[in-house]
């Protein structure tokens, strides 16, 4: 499937399951996996204009890695998922202006900074 001009992507509610493997898509702005069962998700750096991603009530044990190289993401949400905890190097991304985590496992994190808005979260991790 060519994905080259692809810019909204919608796959939530597909009962998709394990490791699942983005294609390339270099247009796409926005990304929905949410509502299915995903492990982990691979190929994201290759999204370099991906604004929006959501991956709210799967499976997911961590934030996959390829998050971390997309410069241009405003929006993250991993609400209710098995994640444990964050990674430090969210904070660092000056383009985030959202992180939803709530309802995951984590303990290093207190709820009222996971509430507390992006700013707050950010600057703790």
């Amino acid at each position: 499937v060519a994905l080259a001009q692809c810019k909204v992507l919608e796959l939530s509610q597909n009962k998709l399951a394990g490791v699942i493997v983005i294609p390339e898509a270099p247009m796409l702005d926005t990304l929905s996996l949410a509502f299915n069962q995903i492990q982990d998700a691979e190929g994201l750096e290759m999204c370099e204009m991906l604004t929006v991603l959501l991956l709210h009530n799967n499976r997911l044990r961590h934030v996959p890695e390829g998050v971390i190289a997309l410069r241009r993401l405003v929006t993250l949400d991993v609400q209710n998922n098995e994640i444990s905890m964050l990674p430090p190097q969210l904070g660092l991304m000056g383009s985030l202006t959202r992180i939803s985590a709530e309802g995951n496992p984590m303990r290093s994190i207190r709820p009222e900074v996971l509430r507390g808005g992006v700013q707050k979260l950010k600057k703790y991790l």
